[in-house]
């Protein structure tokens, strides 16, 4: 069973990485609405996002990912409902892949902000397997007959998922935010990469970078640098407004500031920043970053830095340029949801 899956599930993964590479009439028609309809999703993100899936959904990754799980078990089959966010492309498509591994049938409610790249991706599915394809139903209705949850939001929406599902098996995903650790010692390339960390999908994600932490020396000329790259992001109407909004609210309220490219930067201990703003925070001792990445452990989805500072950090890390590119074993909030699938009514 477990080879099946791999075998059905990379062969999905080829179908799109042959879309992709043919620039297919009916993806690029599909990514052109998507931009249409939510001017945030610019074709070269969700472009870079479909990418990034077919990339994933190869053999040998889905092999090592999935061994560790009892797909090949006899299981009653379950409906699952997953509420997805719609914040950048594809967001919930992992969840939806982690639902039918594991065999189960899904009711999908799609973010008004993201609703034609993931039945696109269940059509070519459908394709080459439509015994897999009929167990996804996309639907604008009230959910109904399901027997587990899955639902991403806000702190506040997470309260009313709370309630409306107590009496189901669920995973309720709330605020999470991801910072970078860095040394002052950087190269070019590792700055590059945390541009990257900072800007992809315009900061929309939870693994977007949205606070730094400096050594007290720090000297910001290196990172301007880097973050040239991204000054495009000031074309962009959304981004622009949110970025001249907040400097104007600064400058009238004399609250201090860095302007580096397209990037507004507060020195503030939050790591909770507003769009087009990025935090940071000065430390003497590592000591003092361990602390506190202790203390907010259970609100970060990712803590990004470079390999030598890795070492000392107490909490694991990712490299800089990789918060976008997770592992299909790295879970949203840590929760892990193919266990929660697999074991569910067992």
């Amino acid at each position: 069973m477990q080879r099946k899956t791999v075998r059905i599930v990379s062969e999905w993964g080829a179908r799109l990485k042959a879309a992709l590479e043919e620039k297919s009439t009916s993806l690029t028609e599909v990514v052109r609405q998507a931009e249409a309809e939510n001017r945030w999703f610019t074709q070269e993100y969700q472009w870079q996002a479909l990418s990034y899936w077919a990339k994933q959904l190869e053999e040998d990754k889905l092999t090592k990912w999935l061994a560790s799980y009892p797909i090949d078990k006899e299981r009653p089959q379950k409906t699952i409902a997953l509420i997805l966010a719609g914040n950048i492309p594809l967001v919930g498509f992992h969840d939806l892949l982690c639902v039918l591994a594991s065999g189960h049938r899904v009711q999908v409610k799609l973010s008004g902000q993201d609703k034609r790249l993931l039945p696109f991706l269940v059509d070519l599915l459908a394709e080459q397997s439509p015994s897999w394809a009929d167990r996804v139903e996309f639907t604008e209705e009230r959910l109904e007959g399901y027997d587990g949850v899955i639902a991403t939001g806000s702190n506040n929406t997470s309260r009313y998922f709370d309630f409306y599902f107590k009496d189901k098996p669920k995973i309720i995903r709330k605020n999470r935010h991801s910072v970078a650790v860095l040394s002052g010692t950087e190269t070019e390339q590792e700055l590059h990469d945390l541009s990257r960390d900072l800007l992809d999908y315009f900061g929309l994600g939870c693994r977007s970078v949205s606070k730094i932490w400096l050594p007290r020396s720090y000297n910001f000329e290196n990172l301007a640098k880097a973050l040239e790259a991204f000054n495009g992001h000031l074309e962009h109407n959304k981004f622009s407004n949110n970025f001249h909004y907040h400097r104007t609210v600064f400058l009238m309220n004399q609250i201090p500031f860095r302007e580096i490219g397209p990037l507004l930067f507060l020195e503030k201990a939050s790591n909770a920043s507003a769009l087009s703003t990025l935090h940071f925070e000065y430390y003497e001792q590592f000591s003092e970053v361990n602390q506190r990445l202790k203390e907010e452990r259970g609100s970060l989805q990712c803590i990004a830095c470079t390999a030598s500072v890795a070492k000392e950090i107490e909490s694991e890390s990712v490299l800089l340029g990789q918060t976008q590119n997770p592992r299909l074993n790295a879970y949203a909030d840590g929760i892990d949801t193919l266990d929660f699938l697999t074991t569910l009514g067992s």
